[in-house]
């Protein structure tokens, strides 16, 4: 069972620095947080809208992050 929970851990490190990498060589919408919020430009019509070669990254992130939750949870229910 700790061999298992160890090698999840392992997985779990490496998606959560790729996340950041991920993020950080995203193109920056611009918009500031107010965009982000609905009370500009953009808002939910560019929410996962292909942009070129940062869309894939958006794609990426999106998976990352629900391999990161899927991860969190199993690592929680294998400590229990």
């Amino acid at each position: 069972m700790t061999i298992v929970f160890w090698l999840l851990l392992v997985i779990f490190l490496g998606i959560a620095g790729l996340l950041v990498a991920f993020v950080l060589m995203q193109e920056p919408k611009q918009g500031g947080m107010s965009s982000s919020m609905g009370m500009g430009g953009g808002g939910a019509s560019d929410f996962m809208s292909g942009r070129g070669a940062s869309g894939g990254l958006v794609t990426l992130t999106v998976y990352g992050g629900a391999a990161f939750i899927t991860l969190a949870i199993a690592l929680n229910l294998i400590r229990l």
